[in-house]
C-alpha cells in the first residue's frame, strides 16, 4: 500500500491543499499550528472514515475539532496504489451529506464503496491497527517506569485483541475494583452461621444414618421371644431325656448292672439258661404242648398193654408147652414194647427237665421283657441272648444322655445369658429411640434456622457467583497474556531485537521478553530493565515494536509509516542512526511530521534522499 497523492477540500485549517508523496522519505515540516497534525489526522480520516460520537462527547470529538474553519466541502481525496492498481477515494464528512466514492484510476471506472473494497484498498486497516502500527506518535511524556508499563500493555493488547486499542492492564484493574465492590455486599456473619449450621446438620445426619442399621426395641423383643422359645424347647428335651435316663437306670438296677463288668454276669446267666435249650432244639424238632403229653401217655398205655398181653400169652404157651417159635414171637413183641416203654419213659423224664428249663427261661425272659413268651423257640432265645448287647447299649446311651444333659445345661445357661444381654440391648434401644427423637427435633430446628437464612445466602451465592465470574475473567485475561509469549512473544522478541539492535548501531544486543512480558534490553551480557533506560531509548523500542507488528500483520506488502513528532526525545546521534536505518531498511514510504529542522539537516548531512513538504 502506498499513498500517492492527497487533496484537501476543507479540513480544519487546511483549504484546497494538495500534496504528492513519492517513494522513500518525506519530511512534512512546519511550525506549531501550521497544520501538520491536521494533515496527519486527515490521512487517518481518509483511510478509516470520520465518525461522530454521541451526546456530550460529540462536542469534542475529531469530527467537531476538524470542522472546516472557513466553511466549504468537509472532506477531500486520497490516491492509493494497491496491488498494482491506483484507486482514488473521495470522502465527504459533512454532517448532512456524508459520502464515499471510489474510482479505479487504472481501469478508469468507479467501484462500489463497500467495506470489502475499502478493506482491500487500505490493506485491512482499522482504527486500532492504524493507530498502533503505521501511525506512530511520541510514546508518552510520562516517567520511565510508566512508559515501561505502557509498552508492556501494548504488547499484551496487540496479541489479545489484534491491536493496541484495548487496555488489558486497565481492564484487569477495573475488574479487581469491581470485584471489591461486589465483595463489599457479602455478609460474612451470615455465611459463617450457615456454614456452622450445615456442619452441625451434616454431623447430625451422619449420626442418625449411623444408627439406622442398629436393631430396634421391637426387633430385639422378637429375638428375645425366639430365645425364650429355644429355652423352653431345650428344657422339655432335657426333661424327656431325664425321664428316659431314669427308666433305663431302673432297668439296669433291676438287673444289678452298674458297669460293663456287671453285664458279663448277666451274659453268663443267659448262657446257662439258653444253653440247654439250644442243645435240646438241636436234637428235638418238636414243641412241648399239653395235648402232646396226652397222646404220649395214651400211646405209652397201649404199649404197656400190648407188652403185658404178649408176655402173658408167651407165659401161657410156655406153661402149656406151646411151640417154641410162638413163645419167642410173643416174647420178642413184649420185649420190643418194653424197650419202647423204657424209651418213652426216658423221653418223658427229658421232657420234664425241658419244661423246667422252659420255666426258668420264661422267668428270665419275663424279667427282661415284662411278659411270658408265647413259645420257646429260636426267636425268643435269640431275643433273650441279645439282651447283654442291649444293656451295654443302655450303658453307652445313658453316658451319652448325661453328656447331652450337660451340654443342654450349658446351652440353657448361654441362652439365659443371651436373654440378659438382649434385655440390656432392649434398654439401650429404647434409650436410642428417645435420643433419636431428640436429635430429629434438633435437626428439624437446625434446618428451619438454615431455611431462615435462605434469602441472605441466596444473595451471598449471587455475590460468590459474580466474584467467580470476575475471577474467571481476570484469569482468562491473565492466561491470554501468559500465552502471548508462547504464540506471539517469540516473534516480537526476535523481530524487535533485530530492528532495535540495527537502529542503535549495536549499542544493545537486542530485546528480551519473558513469559510475564517483562521487557529487558540486552547489553554487554546482562539484562537491563526498561525502567532503567531513558525515554529516548524507550521511544526507539516503541518504534521497533511497531515495525515488528507491521511485519507481522502485513508480511507480503509494504505499508506507509507516519511518524508524528516521534523523534522529539531522540538525541542527535540516536536520530541520525534511526533515520539512516529507515532509509536503508524500511521498504515502504516514511512520512515524518516534525516542527524541528533536525530531521531535514541530518538527512542532508548524511546524503539521504528525501522529499520536503513545508507548511
Amino acid at each position: 500500500m502506498k499513498i500517492k497523492k492527497l487533496f484537501v477540500n476543507h479540513f480544519g485549517k487546511l483549504d484546497s491543499f494538495s500534496v504528492d508523496f513519492p517513494d522513500g522519505i518525506t519530511v512534512i515540516s512546519g511550525e506549531n499550528e501550521s497544520g501538520k497534525s491536521t494533515l496527519h489526522t486527515f490521512i487517518g480520516a481518509m483511510i478509516l472514515g470520520l465518525g461522530r460520537d454521541r451526546g456530550r462527547a460529540a462536542r469534542t470529538d475529531t469530527h467537531t475539532l476538524y470542522t472546516p474553519w472557513n466553511g466549504g466541502v468537509y472532506g477531500g481525496t486520497i490516491d492509493i496504489e494497491q496491488g498494482g492498481e491506483t484507486f482514488s477515494v473521495t470522502r465527504n464528512f459533512s454532517k448532512d451529506s456524508q459520502s464515499c466514492v471510489i474510482t479505479n484510476e487504472t481501469k478508469s471506472r468507479e467501484v462500489s464503496a463497500n467495506a470489502r473494497n475499502l478493506s482491500h484498498i487500505f490493506a485491512g486497516l482499522n482504527s486500532t491497527s492504524y493507530q498502533n502500527t503505521i501511525s506512530v506518535k511520541q510514546l508518552s511524556a510520562g516517567t520511565g517506569g510508566e512508559l515501561a508499563d505502557e509498552l508492556k500493555n501494548h504488547i499484551v493488547n496487540l496479541r489479545s485483541a489484534g491491536s493496541f486499542n484495548l487496555d488489558v492492564t486497565g481492564a484487569i484493574n477495573r475488574l479487581k475494583s469491581q470485584k471489591k465492590k461486589i465483595e463489599a455486599g457479602f455478609s460474612k456473619p451470615v455465611q459463617r452461621e450457615a456454614e456452622e449450621l450445615r456442619t452441625r446438620i451434616s454431623a447430625m445426619e451422619e449420626d442418625l444414618a449411623a444408627s439406622d442399621g442398629l436393631p430396634t426395641a421391637d426387633e430385639l423383643e422378637k429375638q428375645k421371644y425366639e430365645v425364650e422359645r429355644e429355652i423352653i424347647k431345650l428344657e422339655k428335651s432335657s426333661n424327656d431325656l431325664n425321664e428316659a435316663l431314669a427308666r433305663n437306670d431302673e432297668t439296669l438296677r433291676r438287673f444289678r448292672v452298674y458297669s460293663p463288668d456287671d453285664i458279663k454276669e448277666v451274659s453268663s446267666v443267659i448262657e446257662k439258661t439258653t444253653g440247654p435249650l439250644d442243645n435240646y432244639f438241636s436234637k428235638h424238632s418238636f414243641n412241648v404242648r399239653p395235648f402232646a403229653k396226652v397222646f404220649f401217655l395214651i400211646g405209652l398205655f397201649f404199649c404197656i398193654l400190648i407188652a403185658a398181653a404178649g408176655f402173658g400169652y408167651a407165659a401161657y404157651n410156655y406153661l402149656h408147652k406151646a411151640a417154641l417159635p410162638t413163645v419167642l414171637i410173643f416174647a420178642g413183641v413184649g420185649l420190643v414194647f418194653f424197650v419202647l416203654f423204657i424209651i418213652c419213659l426216658c423221653n418223658l423224664i427229658s421232657v420234664g427237665r425241658f419244661r423246667k428249663k422252659c420255666r426258668d427261661f420264661g422267668a428270665l425272659y419275663e424279667s427282661f421283657f415284662g411278659e411270658m413268651p408265647e413259645t420257646v423257640d429260636s426267636t425268643t432265645i435269640s431275643a433273650l441272648m441279645s439282651q447283654p448287647d442291649r444293656l451295654n447299649g443302655l450303658i453307652e446311651w445313658i453316658a451319652e444322655g448325661k453328656e447331652g444333659l450337660v451340654r443342654a445345661s450349658k446351652d440353657s445357661d448361654d441362652l439365659r445369658e443371651r436373654i440378659r444381654g438382649l434385655d440390656a440391648e432392649i434398654e439401650q434401644a429404647h434409650r436410642r429411640a428417645w435420643q433419636r427423637e431428640q436429635k430429629e427435633e434438633a435437626l428439624s430446628s437446625l434446618r428451619l434456622s438454615l431455611d431462615m437464612l435462605k434469602d441472605p445466602l441466596k444473595k451471598n451465592d449471587e455475590i460468590i457467583s459474580d466474584v467467580a465470574a470476575v475471577n474467571l475473567a481476570i484469569e482468562t485475561i491473565e492466561n491470554i497474556s501468559n500465552d502471548i509469549f508462547e504464540s506471539f512473544g517469540h516473534f516480537l522478541e526476535e523481530t524487535t531485537s533485530q530492528l532495535f539492535c540495527s537502529m542503535t548501531d549495536g549499542a544493545y544486543q537486542g530485546v528480551s521478553i519473558n513469559d510475564s512480558f517483562d521487557i529487558f534490553l540486552l547489553q554487554n551480557g546482562r539484562r537491563v530493565p526498561l525502567r532503567s533506560v531513558s525515554s529516548g531509548t524507550l521511544d526507539q523500542i516503541y518504534l521497533a515494536l511497531r515495525l515488528a507488528c507491521i511485519e507481522f500483520l502485513w508480511p507480503d506488502q509494504t505499508m506507509p509509516l507516519l511518524l508524528d513528532d516521534t523523534f522529539a526525545m531522540y538525541d542527535k546521534d540516536r536520530l541520525a542512526c534511526t533515520l539512516l536505518w529507515l532509509s536503508e531498511n524500511y521498504s515502504g514510504q516514511v512520512l515524518i511530521f516534525t516542527c524541528h529542522q533536525r530531521e531535514e539537516q541530518i538527512l542532508r548531512n548524511m546524503n539521504i534522499p528525501f522529499n520536503l513538504v513545508e507548511l
